[in-house]
């Protein structure tokens, strides 16, 4: 049995390569130029990846407003 540590971002190299393809498509603003970049910035960045992820869903699902969005996405709870 081997002792190598397995990189999960290169067990998920094949998922990655296609949601940077459907990114590409999305004309998403700041989009890393490369898959390389790209997956960098998926695990660097969480703060960043999570915004460009609601951007896509923006995108994907043709919100009119991207408050509407907001809202749903990140609901607020309140105390009583």
């Amino acid at each position: 049995m081997s002792n190598k540590k397995i990189d999960k971002h290169s067990t998920n190299i094949s998922f990655t390569k296609n949601q940077f393809k459907r990114y590409k498509k999305s004309k998403i603003e700041n989009l890393p130029p490369t898959l390389e970049a790209f997956q960098k910035f998926k695990y660097n960045n969480p703060k960043k990846w999570e915004d460009m992820k609601r951007q896509y869903r923006l995108w994907k699902y043709n919100k009119p407003d991207e408050s509407v969005a907001k809202i749903i996405l990140n609901p607020v709870l309140t105390k009583k």
